[in-house]
């Protein structure tokens, strides 16, 4: 028995209650873990499992992105290091942030998955200010102090000014249709109520819509459920940003992504060469038409947020909307 554990059992001593290895008052929340866990790995939920294909399609993407970033750092000339080094550390965040909201999913604790999303898109909207603005990578980097960190972020994010510019110049730039960006607006207030105290949060962290009710399990414990459907599908979308808006990160603009960031960028401006040999390389690359593809089939299909059936696959393939959305 650990030291720690040694005093609280003193404690509850003096209080004339147990607390040992067999017996306690109270619950054991490590057993509550236990629980959970094999209850939710028992849960299967082919609609949540669909959804799940498409996203680590996309973290898978953001890590290969990340590895041929950091891996060339110090081959990068001095004029775009700091934009290298401010990719390196935001696509990490964003992996982290990403690989998070997957367990959370799978956890059953969809209401702190979309918090972390919340966090998510601000990573993202940030690495698409510097794509657009390579400037303000610098800025970023001065942000070691909670000062300089705290007047950055009411400069570029506060009150939402950095996605707002973001739809703005999607919709200036013809690359979103207003409805998509009037949905993206309506999933944002629903992540901006999930981080703040109110009602409906408050409710569905006791009981998560769509959960399994065979059984009595309060939500709080970690209940998996189809609501999860809904946050990997902003989740995706928000991850798409980057894909499509930053093309020309890391191997310079690509032939048929001449809009979004990469507008008017000439054609030698780089910060890794491509090397068809390494297969990262192509699979950030390609990985980018596979990716828009699939975000233009979610399109298709968020109005059910199934993502199933024999028929919407076969007409989905047979229209034009396989074709790569092109900015």
């Amino acid at each position: 028995m650990s030291h720690t554990s040694r005093i609280i059992r003193r404690l509850w001593q003096m209080q004339n209650e147990s607390w040992t290895s067999k017996k306690r008052i109270g619950l054991w929340p490590k057993e509550a873990v236990r629980i959970s866990d094999k209850r939710n790995s028992a849960d299967e939920i082919p609609t949540l499992g669909n959804w799940l294909l498409i996203y680590d399609e996309f973290l898978s993407w953001y890590i290969s992105l990340y590895t041929v970033v950091h891996s060339k750092i110090h081959n990068i000339g001095s004029e775009d290091i700091a934009e290298s080094k401010v990719f390196t550390l935001l696509l990490g965040a964003v992996i982290s942030h990403s690989f998070a909201i997957r367990k959370l999913v799978l956890s059953g604790f969809d209401l702190a998955a979309k918090q972390v999303l919340r966090s998510l898109c601000e990573y993202n909207d940030l690495m698409l200010l510097i794509a657009v603005d390579p400037g303000i990578a610098k800025e970023f980097l001065a942000t070691d102090i909670q000062e300089r960190s705290d007047a950055f972020w009411r400069k570029y994010f506060r009150k939402g000014k950095a996605r707002r510019q973001f739809y703005q110049y999607a919709q200036r730039n013809d690359a979103a249709h207003s409805e998509m960006i009037d949905w993206r607006k309506q999933e944002d207030s629903i992540l901006s109520m999930s981080a703040h105290p109110s009602m409906l949060a408050s409710f569905v962290s006791i009981a998560p819509p769509g959960c399994d009710e065979s059984s009595p399990w309060m939500g709080f414990f970690g209940a998996k459920a189809e609501v999860s459907n809904r946050t990997l599908c902003y989740a995706i979308m928000a991850l798409s940003d980057f894909v499509l808006f930053a093309s020309h990160i890391p191997f310079g603009p690509k032939e048929g992504y001449e809009g979004g960031a990469a507008r008017g960028i000439p054609p030698e401006r780089r910060l890794i060469e491509f090397d068809d040999g390494e297969e990262l390389h192509r699979h950030v690359n390609k990985g980018r038409d596979v990716l828009l593809s699939l975000v233009r089939y979610v399109v298709e299909a968020q109005e059910t947020t199934e993502l199933e059936g024999q028929r919407l696959i076969e007409d989905w393939f047979d229209s034009d909307a396989v074709e790569v959305a092109k900015p």
